[in-house]
């Protein structure tokens, strides 16, 4: 995984939506009710999910995966493992709340360990979204 594998706009919306508010060196803009979805950099880094949406603008932090799956296991303590299952050659992410030690995995395979870990990261914000 490299260090500049930034989460998707879907998934920055949800990690924002679940709390996240980690300085970031990119962040989304999605303009005419979300048709529109340009990605930005600044420098040096901060935080845009606390920013108030300008009209018909939708603003998300874009954290690196990397950066997303600290924030999970120090924030909340879930832990998303991904795991390559030689048999399948495919990847396969799971997570473990670390507090309550309830499990769950995606349910599916994927081609690349970013893929995996996006999914994974998607299924722990569940968790946090939902509670």
């Amino acid at each position: 995984m490299e260090t500049t594998d930034y989460c998707s706009y879907e998934l920055s919306k949800a990690l924002k939506a679940a709390g996240f508010d980690e300085p970031c060196d990119h962040y989304y803009c999605a303009f005419d009710n979300e048709t529109d979805v340009r990605f930005w950099s600044i420098h040096p880094a901060q935080s845009h999910n606390g920013f108030a949406n300008p009209k018909d603008k939708v603003i998300a932090a874009a954290p690196t995966l990397w950066l997303a799956q600290k924030w999970l296991r120090e924030k909340h303590h879930i832990s998303v493992r991904v795991s390559y299952i030689a048999y399948h050659k495919a990847w396969f992410a799971d997570w473990l709340n670390l507090d309550s030690r309830e499990f769950d995995d995606t349910d599916a395979t994927f081609a690349t360990y970013e893929e995996a870990l996006s999914e994974g990261i998607e299924t722990a914000l569940e968790l946090i979204i939902h509670k």
